[in-house]
């Protein structure tokens, strides 16, 4: 099998699957598959999943994350489409990281307290 000709044609949301099937499923804890998951299912955008691999442009991967909050859940979003983009790399299926090309948001989680 030829990894490269086999997803030539891959959407990223059947790349995600396959990823988290694959490499993440087998070798992590529940409770971390849990948060990628819904990472990959709450917080990918249908259209972002529809497009192919070798389509999706650093602008789609930061429109896409711009609709979630700062928050967490932007940080873990960002890391788990980063980790899928970064095998895909890895294999040929794309040529670069469009996560890499988007500026990190650093997120300081407030605490509770009085004033």
């Amino acid at each position: 099998m030829h990894i490269v000709e086999d997803f030539v044609n891959i959407t990223f949301g059947e790349w995600l699957f396959f990823w988290y099937e694959t490499y993440k499923r087998p070798r992590l804890k529940p409770y971390s598959l849990r948060n990628i998951e819904q990472m990959i299912r709450l917080h990918t955008p249908k259209w972002l999943k529809e497009k192919r691999m070798s389509d999706i442009t650093v602008f789609d991967i930061d429109y896409a994350l711009s609709v979630i909050p700062v928050s967490r859940t932007y940080i873990y979003t960002r890391q788990v489409w980063h980790s899928a983009f970064v095998k895909a790399c890895r294999y040929g299926i794309v040529k670069q990281n469009p996560v890499d090309l988007c500026e990190r948001i650093s997120y300081v989680k407030k605490t509770g307290g009085f004033y």
